[in-house]
């Protein structure tokens, strides 16, 4: 980006043999850091900020360490780490800054008042707790999040806060009742808009509200939401503004049946996006995904999806075993299963997770993953499989329960999921989702609906 050309020149500038020189260097690097990771280009940014807690460890300088490596707690719409990255060493820079915050020569020590202590402890919590987003420790990293909102409550800082709760809702995500818990935080940041919230940060906040609230049925807040980040949106720069918008705008479309105009905007946002990350295929294909799926045309997707999922995505992955199995080649979705393993996912793809695993075990026959499927499935009745902020649903998840109901020969409760889903297909405005519950009702009509027999317990001797 254009801040970070200027940053470059001027560390060119700073002459090495004038008093502050090393300080001087080090705040441009820390900017430039910033700048990099606002502009797309993650792995420069992660080398410019090793650079710049080199030259703070070098200084002596713990507080230039914490200002360096909190730029991994700056607001942002996805973690800034890879799916599945914990980087151990910053986590435990990050720890260590913590846990001798008041040691003699710790950055604590010497910070001039108690306010400004709180509000860089704050930053630092914060930090962990996205740091910590992949942990197989699901609390450790939401602790520390927690802390570092409770913390800037206190400090009267609008966007001190609306920063943490931007940490805790990515921390929070994969987690148990994280859609409630991610609701409320971007409910109480977006309450900062217009005193003192910076924009970007209340742009974040009303995608990821809007997409939790698509998760949640309410497509009035969904679109409302939406609107409102396509108006921030003409005031922002950085490449991932745009690319966000049109994703939504594609999930709408998508959800009000048209797909030919949902395909048209997903891509346009691909094409926009690939130029700063790879990953952008990823997304592009999990929409696609979607799209093939519902018109037939599923075959057409899984090179893609198989592509995808070689690059270690374990979403793309399983989205690949479905697409072969629905596709009619079973023997090729076990191959690639076998290839690839299981990944548990624990981030914005855990919910969607829990819809796929259980179709893969419903089309491969798999029992035992059929039923532990269902039990996962069951917290998720009433609500939509989100995929992430982008906002693309794939459809209700009673529909997939009334499915697997009658695929156990419960067809009286297959029915009341398929009403649940044609309802709920109805409040999200999806003609996709009536469509395809009335279909199943049509095929199980209520006169031939039945339960399943009892069974008797086995009498022992």
């Amino acid at each position: 980006g254009e801040a970070a050309a200027h940053t470059r020149r001027a560390l060119r500038l700073v002459d090495p043999a004038q008093p502050g020189a090393a300080r001087t260097r080090h705040d441009l690097l820390t900017a430039l850091g910033n700048d990099l990771l606002r502009s797309g280009r993650r792995t420069e940014a992660q080398e410019v900020v090793a650079e710049a807690i080199a030259v703070a460890q070098e200084l002596g300088d713990r507080r230039c360490v914490l200002e360096s490596a909190a730029v991994w707690g700056s607001v942002t719409l996805e973690n800034w780490r890879p799916h599945g990255v914990v980087d151990t060493g910053m986590v435990a820079l990050l720890e260590d800054l913590l846990e001798h915050r008041d040691d003699r020569g710790g950055w604590g020590a010497s910070t001039a008042s108690e306010a400004e202590r709180d509000r860089l402890t704050a930053r630092l919590l914060g930090t962990l707790g996205v740091e910590l987003a992949f942990s197989e420790d699901l609390r450790r990293g939401v602790r520390y999040a927690e802390r570092a909102v409770a913390l800037a409550r206190g400090a009267g800082d609008p966007e001190l806060l609306g920063r943490v709760l931007n940490n805790y809702s990515l921390a929070v995500w994969g987690r148990p009742g994280a859609a409630e818990l991610r609701l409320a935080a971007t409910d109480e940041a977006l309450a900062l808009a217009g005193r003192g919230l910076p924009r970007r940060t209340e742009f974040y906040a009303r995608l990821h509200r809007a997409a939790i609230r698509l998760h949640l049925t309410d497509r009035a807040g969904f679109e409302a939401d939406l609107e409102a980040g396509r108006r921030l949106a003409f005031a922002l720069s950085g490449p991932e503004v745009r690319p966000h918008v049109l994703w939504q705008q594609a999930g709408a479309a998508w959800l009000a049946g048209d797909a030919a105009r949902a395909e048209e905007l997903t891509t346009e946002a691909y094409e926009l996006y690939r130029r700063v990350t790879p990953h952008a295929r990823h997304a592009h294909a999990a929409h696609l995904f979607a799209l093939r799926r519902a018109d037939g045309r599923l075959p057409e997707a899984v090179d893609l999806l198989v592509g995808a999922g070689d690059e270690g995505n374990p979403l793309l992955q399983l989205m690949a075993v479905l697409a072969a199995a629905e596709s009619g080649d079973p023997a090729e979705a076990r191959r690639l299963r076998a290839r690839w393993g299981r990944t548990q996912i624990r981030d914005w793809a855990s919910d969607v997770l829990v819809l796929l695993q259980a179709e893969t075990a419903l089309h491969l026959g798999d029992e035992a993953d059929v039923t532990m499927a269902t039990v996962q499935l069951l917290p998720f009745r009433g609500r939509q499989a989100v995929l992430g902020t982008p906002a693309f649903s794939l459809g209700a998840y009673d529909e997939l329960l009334g499915r697997i109901a009658e695929h156990t020969g419960d067809t009286v409760a297959a029915r009341d999921r398929w009403t649940a889903a044609r309802e709920q297909g109805r409040r999200v405005g999806s003609p996709h989702q009536v469509a395809l519950a009335e279909a199943h009702l049509a095929r199980v009509p209520a006169e031939a609906a039945q339960r399943p027999p009892r069974r008797r317990p086995v009498r022992t001797a």
